[in-house]
């Protein structure tokens, strides 16, 4: 979670839509880095939601997507680089 404000005063929020848009970028990497060219999977984030107003920083964005694989191990595997690299990419941002 972030913390929000208005967006002439970004030093005193922590900005989820740009948490998130890191997260968007470094999930990206998964399937190339991670999973074996002889595997298949995918990493896609579908949908994201995030405040009412042009001028206030929200204070939380909504983040959807969907992994896939033909293996159960791959699948498994990309669960828990999914995990670990939104758990580490938030508190990297301080959210």
């Amino acid at each position: 979670a972030g913390v929000g404000g208005h967006a002439a005063m970004p030093h005193l929020t922590i900005d989820p839509i740009v948490t998130a848009s890191a997260i968007v970028m470094n999930l990206q990497s998964i399937v190339s880095r991670s999973i074996s060219p002889l595997e298949s999977g995918v990493c896609s984030i579908t949908k994201l939601e995030a405040g009412d107003a042009f001028n206030v920083i929200p204070a939380s964005v909504l983040m959807r997507g969907t992994i896939r694989a033909l293996s159960t191990e791959t699948l498994l595997s990309l669960r828990d680089r999914v995990q670990h690299i939104v758990e580490t990419t938030a508190a990297t941002y301080g959210a």
